[in-house]
């Protein structure tokens, strides 16, 4: 195996047409994620009052429930962030790569 840090990637204006639409989609489907993230956070908390409030009006049984859902809605909403993060930042990086290959050809 050669080294890899001194090799170099030939690519041309096709190919950065091809990153170029890659890094659009990537970008959009990382805001859906944002907003997907923000719909489970907002379910989560409107869930926890809800269980809150059954919670005072009557069974603790109903409320426990409605805490778990609300936990595992907040839970699921965290584990969601980190591949919608790299998915933004490989976006970013695509675009100035991008950028900085256009001045170079």
């Amino acid at each position: 195996m050669g080294n890899i840090e001194n090799q170099q990637m030939i690519v041309d204006k096709e190919i950065l047409e091809y990153l170029g639409e890659t890094r659009k989609w990537t970008m959009f489907f990382a805001i859906l994620g944002f907003i997907g993230i923000a719909f489970m956070v907002l379910g989560a908390i409107i869930i926890g009052i809800i269980g809150l409030v059954g919670g005072t009006f009557g069974g603790m049984h109903e409320a426990w429930i409605m805490g778990v859902i609300a936990i595992v809605y907040l839970a699921f909403g965290v584990l969601y962030l980190f591949p919608v993060l790299y998915l933004l930042k490989f976006s970013t990086n695509m675009r100035n790569a991008i950028e900085k290959s256009d001045k170079t050809i």
